[in-house]
C-alpha cells in the first residue's frame, strides 16, 4: 500500500508541471516554411532542371543563321571583281516545329517535376518540425517528471532514515529517479538531433 500511496502524487503532479514549463521564443511551422523560400539553396537547386528546359525551348525556336559568302577575282590588268552573297535555308521541312514542340513538352514535364519536388521539400520541412516539436514536448515532460520523482525520492529516503517507511520503498523511488535521468538523457539527445535537422533548413533558429 505504501507504493500506491507514493505513486499517486507523481501522476497528479507530473502533467501540470510539464504543461507550465513552456518558455523562450516560439518558432511556428509557418515561419519555418516561409524561411524555405525561392532564395533558399534547397529550393534554388530544384529549379536548375526547369531552367535548362526553358533554354531548350528558346533554342528550338531560333532560326538558322544565314551564311555569308564572298569571292574576289583579279584577272589582271588592274581589274578586280568582288562578289558577295547570302544564303539561308527557310524552315520549310517541319523539323523546327517538331523540335519546338518536343522542347515545350520537356519544359512542361520539368515544371511538373519541379512542383512535385517542392511539395516533397515542404513535406520534409514539416516532418522535421513535427519531430522537433514532439522531441521538445517529450523532453519537457520527462524533465518535470524527474523533478517530481527526485523530490519524492528525497522525502522517501528521509522517512526511511526516520523509520517511518521501509527502506525498500525508498529504494524504489531511487531506482525510479535513476530511470528518469536515463530517459531524460535519451530525450535530450533526440531533441538535439531534431533541432539540428530543423536548423539545417532554418539557420536563424533561436
Amino acid at each position: 500500500m505504501q507504493r500506491a500511496r507514493f505513486a499517486v502524487p507523481v501522476l497528479l503532479l507530473w502533467v501540470p508541471a510539464a504543461l507550465a514549463a513552456q518558455s523562450g521564443p516560439i518558432v511556428t511551422e509557418e515561419e519555418l516554411l516561409a524561411a524555405v523560400a525561392e532564395s533558399h539553396p534547397a529550393v534554388a537547386a530544384l529549379a536548375g532542371e526547369r531552367g535548362v528546359a526553358a533554354a531548350e525551348v528558346l533554342r528550338a525556336g531560333l532560326l538558322s543563321n544565314p551564311a555569308v559568302e564572298a569571292t574576289v577575282e583579279e584577272p589582271g590588268g588592274g581589274l578586280r571583281e568582288t562578289t558577295a552573297g547570302v544564303t539561308w535555308t527557310p524552315p520549310l521541312d517541319g523539323r523546327r516545329a517538331l523540335r519546338r514542340e518536343a522542347a515545350e513538352k520537356g519544359l512542361t514535364a520539368a515544371e511538373s517535376r519541379l512542383a512535385a519536388a517542392r511539395l516533397r521539400l515542404r513535406l520534409d520541412v514539416r516532418q522535421a518540425f513535427a519531430e522537433w516539436a514532439f522531441a521538445w514536448e517529450r523532453r519537457e515532460l520527462l524533465a518535470a517528471h524527474l523533478a517530481r520523482v527526485g523530490e519524492l525520492a528525497a522525502r522517501a529516503r528521509a522517512r526511511a532514515e526516520a523509520g517511518e517507511i521501509p527502506g525498500l520503498a525508498a529504494r524504489r523511488f531511487t531506482l525510479e529517479e535513476a530511470q528518469g535521468r536515463a530517459d531524460l538523457g535519451r530525450a535530450e539527445a533526440r531533441l538535439a538531433a531534431a533541432r539540428a535537422e530543423v536548423a539545417s533548413w532554418f539557420p536563424a533558429l533561436p
